[in-house]
């Protein structure tokens, strides 16, 4: 089976962002993990941290419109009752729809730089998991 472009793209930043949060000895990350939703759907996660805490990382595709990808990640969060990290570019991220993710766990994490945005990852991962 051959990859979109974009699905290439979102493979190659999923497993260099697995990579690195992997360095941090009190993170564990595994690229494309699965979880088992309440309705029995499984979904496949981008990024599954299961160490210190469960957390899935959904990476949008820069060719999908933004506001379907939030929906994705409105619904997967619904269904696995894990909180969702949905790192968006700044340019991206003016358009997703605030309101509609504010009712659940879901960190829209806004960045410019992709080493800006691992650190902002790790920080959200432990004060997700240490409330």
């Amino acid at each position: 089976m051959q990859l979109r472009h974009a699905e290439k793209e979102n493979i190659m930043n999923a497993s260099i962002l697995a990579r690195e949060l992997n360095k941090e000895e009190n993170i564990e990350a595994i690229v494309n993990g699965k979880v088992m939703g309440l309705s029995g759907v499984e979904h496949v996660l981008d990024i599954l941290i299961r160490k210190p805490c469960n957390i899935a990382i959904i990476l949008p595709e820069r060719t999908k419109e933004i506001a379907a990808e939030v929906i994705k990640a409105v619904v997967m969060t619904i269904d696995t009752k894990i909180p969702i990290i949905f790192p968006v570019s700044k340019q991206r991220s003016e358009n997703i729809v605030f309101d509609l993710i504010r009712e659940y766990p879901i960190v829209v994490i806004p960045y410019e730089r992709v080493d800006e945005l691992i650190f902002k990852i790790k920080n959200t991962i432990f004060d997700i998991c240490c409330k």
